[in-house]
């Protein structure tokens, strides 16, 4: 407010007030990114380490920051440690600037839950996620019957991702697990993403683009499978068996090809591949030892890196 001509000066600069004293919430109760904010600022000057449940990256770098700005005076007599303090210092009073809703937004590598299954977030700007974190599953290990994959997803601020994929492992080992409904907004699936799994019902949407191994490996499913190459949905898996021999043709149809799909196929002499295939991946022919010739249609228009490695 101009005090002299009784005018809003600008009105795009709010103010909000925070009553530290009243937020008295413990470690153990943080359950949003604002909750941790507020619980690190009112705290900050007595914690002698980061806590446990502010283990989000940009919380190791807020500690980081705090810890240089409290550099001693033997500390800073450098040039160099002045600057990188000023500097840091400038960083923290940035990140104490920053509003509420950006401090709850998470970032690209972060993980939440949500109706029991976990994911990750894969990108910012679009949001997107995959199911899981990659590396364990994203679900209970007794988790049973049918398991609906939603296309969209709310952190616990309210903010809604995109499902994009499924990660590695995200079933892994659900042997109670019979059905998934795969959402069309998922675009790749990822390695054993579902093996030793008691899937025996599922299918693979259209909009998926790539598939690393072959994720359904194991399953209910697939034990009831006869030898030989290995197909859903017009996606070639792998093969079962251990073995192919001699000369092995593609289905005409199959859209997809998985990553690692014919890796180690012994007995096979060659491959034809349908004209349905835009795509090989990479390690779909990985040291199959006997191959000898492929035929590679006109409607292939790209063939990654080690698709033939070590033949």
């Amino acid at each position: 407010m101009d005090v002299n001509k009784k005018e809003v000066f600008y009105d795009k600069l709010p103010y909000i007030y925070l009553e530290m004293p009243k937020f008295q919430k413990t470690e153990d109760e943080l359950k949003t990114m604002a909750d941790k904010w507020l619980y690190a600022l009112k705290n900050l000057s007595r914690l002698l380490e980061r806590p446990a449940a502010l283990q989000e990256r940009i919380f190791k770098k807020f500690f980081d920051v705090a810890e240089i700005g409290n550099l001693s005076k033997i500390n800073v007599n450098s040039k160099k440690t002045r600057i990188m303090k000023q500097k840091h210092l400038l960083t923290l009073l940035m990140a104490l600037l920053t509003p509420f809703s950006a401090w709850a937004a998470l970032s690209v590598g972060d993980t939440f839950a949500s109706d029991g299954m976990t994911f990750k977030v894969t990108s910012i700007n679009p949001n997107e996620v995959q199911v899981g974190n990659g590396n364990e599953r994203a679900v209970d290990r007794n988790t049973a019957g049918e398991v609906n994959i939603p296309s969209s997803v709310a952190d616990s601020e309210g903010n809604s991702y995109t499902v994009k994929t499924i990660g590695g492992m995200a079933f892994y080992g659900c042997q109670k697990l019979t059905t998934i409904s795969i959402p069309a907004s998922v675009d790749s699936i990822g390695y054993v993403a579902f093996y030793s799994s008691g899937l025996t019902s599922f299918t693979i949407p259209s909009t998926v683009k790539a598939v690393w191994g072959n994720p359904f490996e194991s399953t209910t499913w697939y034990k009831s499978l006869p030898d030989g190459l290995v197909y859903k949905d017009n996606v070639l898996l792998g093969y079962k068996g251990g073995k192919l021999e001699g000369h092995v043709e593609i289905m005409e149809g199959t859209r997809l090809i998985a990553g690692m799909a014919l890796e180690k196929a012994t007995g096979m002499t060659s491959v034809t591949i349908p004209s349905s295939i835009e795509h090989i991946p990479p390690q779909t022919f990985g040291n199959c030892k006997d191959l000898q010739s492929v035929v590679i249609p006109n409607s292939v228009k790209s063939i990654e890196r080690y698709a033939f490695d070590g033949c």
